[in-house]
């Protein structure tokens, strides 16, 4: 774990998470043994009370979003979390978002794998299918996709964003147009990013 004294301000606190790819610091207290604990989720509570109307979705979302069709078989969508290493993948139905997938949707169904998951090595030709082998082809997208997918309009307010994902627990949102056609994902590391270039 990274600590970090509580002098230290939230815009530095931000960089570092960014720097070290973490979603959490431990804060310490001079002159204390206490403890305490900085997370990304208290950044973009913050970002989204007092930073209102300073940027747009469209400013920090990404635009290279994973997406896989509700009908493709759900090793596709594990592959493509574990080749790309991103948390979660759009499920799209005519260029429109109707679902969501996340590691954690997907963390019932390792005992329904092999024990190789766990230690999948995309530079082995023979991972993917070593360790998803007795998954079969039983399962799609669309029975295990979160159908009651969030959204968010790429000309919303950035803040907007940060506190939907603070109000429905989640970490990231699809951006989409006024058509509601995918356009991206907005993520708390997005908002993060923000906050991070705030002086």
């Amino acid at each position: 774990p990274i600590t970090v004294e509580d002098s230290m301000s939230l815009t530095s606190c931000a960089k570092l998470m960014l720097n070290k790819g973490i979603s959490s610091l431990i804060v310490t207290h001079k002159n204390s043994t206490d403890l305490g604990i900085i997370t990304k989720t208290d950044i973009v509570d913050y970002y989204s009370k007092f930073y209102k109307r300073l940027n747009k979705v469209r400013d920090y979302m990404t635009i290279s979003v994973f997406s896989i069709s509700p009908d493709e078989l759900v090793i596709e969508a594990m592959r493509l979390l574990l080749e790309n290493k991103v948390a979660r993948i759009v499920v799209i139905k005519n260029d429109k978002a109707i679902g969501i997938i996340t590691g954690r949707d997907l963390l019932p169904l390792t005992s329904l794998v092999s024990s190789g998951f766990e230690k999948y090595d995309k530079k082995n030709p023979f991972g993917p299918n070593m360790a998803m082998i007795s998954l079969k082809g039983i399962l799609f997208v669309g029975d295990i996709m979160r159908s009651s997918v969030i959204t968010i309009l790429s000309t919303e307010d950035l803040a907007v964003a940060g506190k939907i994902m603070i109000r429905n627990r989640i970490s990231g949102l699809p951006v989409v147009d006024k058509n509601d056609k995918l356009k991206g994902i907005v993520t708390k590391t997005d908002i993060l990013r923000a906050f991070s270039k705030i002086l």
